[in-house]
């Protein structure tokens, strides 16, 4: 039990190293790419969809008094305002 433990613990690392490593490798091949504005916009809309989902869903406060839509769009705004 102790050795599947350990192996547990250090499987998503492993998983993530690699994931850097390709994601890495990935971005630097499109960076040089007559695509890399396309890649870009891509990147930078599924940062937008995860604060979203993070916003409508994790954050429980946003969901009290029923102006839950009111309440992602001015964080959505406050994140997008912010942006340098």
């Amino acid at each position: 039990a102790r050795r599947t433990a350990l192996a547990t613990k250090d499987f998503p690392h492993i998983v993530q190293g690699t994931g850097a490593e390709v994601g890495g490798a990935f971005s630097d091949a499109w960076e040089s790419s007559p695509y890399s504005d396309e890649y870009l916009n891509a990147l930078a809309f599924a940062a937008g969809a995860m604060l979203f989902v993070v916003v409508e869903e994790v954050i429980p406060e946003s969901q009290r008094g029923g102006n839950a839509d009111l309440a992602t769009l001015c964080a959505l705004g406050g994140f997008a305002s912010s942006r340098n």
